[in-house]
């Protein structure tokens, strides 16, 4: 499985990351919403991951975006509980708070594969 993670943060991009390929995950990462895109056009991936507080296009539009350019891409919110409700009303499939818990993070994605 393909997991784009996108974080302006590049310590949590960078931890995901790594957990993930050693969980046999295939990842790209991504700084912001607009390099999401970016990949996003360029490659097919079965999962976004993304922060809501980010510079230039926000993990709330980006999932916006997503879900009406690639609705069959299961989309992973990672945010606070006062943003939860953004992430909700852009169609998010799922949500994960920070600190994130890496082992029931890929869990939910192994779950979800088949979307």
């Amino acid at each position: 499985m393909k997991v784009l993670i996108v974080d302006d943060n590049r310590d949590i991009t960078e931890l995901l990351a790594d957990f993930m390929d050693l969980s046999g995950f295939e990842t790209a990462t991504a700084g912001n919403g607009l390099e999401a895109m970016d990949k996003l056009r360029q490659n097919r991936f079965d999962t976004v991951i993304m922060d809501g507080h980010m510079p230039y296009m926000s993990g709330f539009d980006l999932c916006r975006f997503i879900k009406s350019e690639y609705p069959s891409v299961y989309t992973i919110g990672i945010t606070d509980s006062a943003s939860l409700e953004k992430f909700r009303e852009a169609g998010a499939d799922e949500y994960f708070y920070k600190p994130v818990d890496c082992d029931m993070l890929c869990a939910l994605i192994e779950k979800h594969g088949a979307l």
